[in-house]
């Protein structure tokens, strides 16, 4: 039996995509994630013997690479056919995930057999089929609802919100240490100058020795020293204001990421018919957010030159908090918890001390945190706002910012 060609190899583990082109599965695959890892070992398994057949020591025969490349056409169709399952009342988000997942499997399984059919060694196979393994386990580890997909994505937001804070902590951290060692550095050259100032007579200056020389040649060293460090991106004492300002907005933000993120991963399941539009568009805002407060770091790099953009910047990153603070799902908060509340009373409302009671407790500490967060990116946000007006007014008129 003649092995099948690469192009048609390809199209074929290529079209085990297309399910996801059609309607969202009419059912949830009922083994759950204990079949989806079943299947996922299946796969692993077909890659492993790609690299066991190049590593037997003779060329492989057509029949044996046809086998092979068959174990992994179907292995690739099965387990995408059914991630598909769980597109079932999915989200965007969702959907997304499970079709990126599946694709991220279908490329090295696709890389895989074209190693195979012009003859790789078992080295550069063995390099292929952990790619496959690696594709395999972000699949059948990856979130399988609603629920656990829309928080995977606030998590990476937060992630990335708390990367840009760091970043900018340092380089306000390095640039206070710069500035401290250039203040010190200045203090010394005017206590030198001072006394040299009162042993010197009138009309006559001492003879200038060696010493003197090199004591010039390390300061001037010292002013380029102190140049050399702000091209590398150190801030000067009036920016350093504007920076840590940022730095306190950044803090509000993982504040309010904290605060609408919890409540996700504490609450019920998300669907069509819970909450699933609006926790759609938190998950928006906050990729935006994400994306704003990097390009807030990136402008607070010295020289601060366009106001412009950093006003801008600061407001895009205040106005998104808001957003994603006032769409916060109702259900979720004490004003969401009362209406349901109210409906369960027409049947009996719970006893004291039942489930009902202890959700209106959660749903007053979720209100509560909000509220807190909201404070806390409200303040933040108008200090960053009116440092960066003083500069950029100073900036203009030349007058220093006070």
């Amino acid at each position: 039996m003649a092995p099948p060609s690469l192009e048609d190899a390809k199209a074929t583990l290529e079209a085990a995509l297309d399910v996801f082109n059609s309607q969202d599965s009419s059912s949830r695959p009922p083994g759950g994630r204990t079949e989806l890892k079943a299947l996922g070992e299946k796969a692993k398994q077909a890659a492993s013997r790609a690299a066991l057949l190049a590593s037997g020591g003779s060329t492989p025969s057509a029949e044996e690479i046809s086998g092979v490349v068959y174990g992994l056409e179907q292995s690739t169709i099965a387990i995408c056919s059914y991630t598909h399952g769980f597109t079932h009342g999915s989200g965007p988000s969702l959907k997304d995930s499970l079709k990126q997942r599946c694709s991220g499997l279908v490329e090295p399984t696709q890389e895989l057999v074209a190693k195979l059919m012009v003859g790789a060694d078992g080295g550069d196979l063995r390099a292929v089929v952990g790619k496959v393994w690696a594709a395999v386990d972000e699949l059948v580890g990856g979130p399988i609802d609603n629920k656990g997909c829309l928080f995977r994505k606030l998590a990476d937001v937060m992630t990335g919100v708390k990367s840009a804070a760091k970043e900018l902590e340092e380089l306000v951290k390095e640039s206070k240490q710069e500035l401290a060692t250039a203040d010190r550095t200045s203090a010394g050259s005017r206590g030198s100058g001072a006394a040299a100032a009162r042993t010197s007579t009138e009309g006559s200056r001492p003879p200038r020795s060696s010493d003197d020389e090199e004591d010039d040649a390390q300061s001037s060293g010292a002013e380029e020293d102190e140049d050399d460090f702000r091209d590398m991106g150190h801030l000067s004492a009036s920016e350093l204001v504007a920076a840590e300002a940022a730095v306190g907005l950044l803090a509000a933000a993982q504040e309010a990421m904290r605060a609408v993120s919890r409540p996700l991963l504490e609450g019920p399941e998300v669907s069509s018919s819970h909450c699933l539009d609006e926790w759609e568009s938190m998950a928006w805002h906050a990729q935006k957010l994400r994306s704003s407060c990097e390009a807030l770091v990136a402008c607070l790099y010295p020289p601060h030159e366009d106001f412009e953009e950093l006003l801008g910047t600061a407001e895009s990153v205040g106005i998104t908090l808001e957003l994603l603070l006032s769409e916060f799902p109702e259900a979720y908060t004490a004003a969401g918890a009362g209406a349901a509340a109210g409906g369960a009373e027409a049947v009996g409302a719970p006893a004291e001390g039942q489930p009902g009671q202890q959700d209106g407790g959660r749903a007053s500490a979720v209100g509560a945190a909000l509220e807190a967060a909201q404070q806390s990116v409200d303040a933040a946000a108008q200090r960053l706002q009116d440092t960066l007006s003083r500069q950029a007014h100073a900036a203009r008129t030349g007058v220093a910012a006070s």
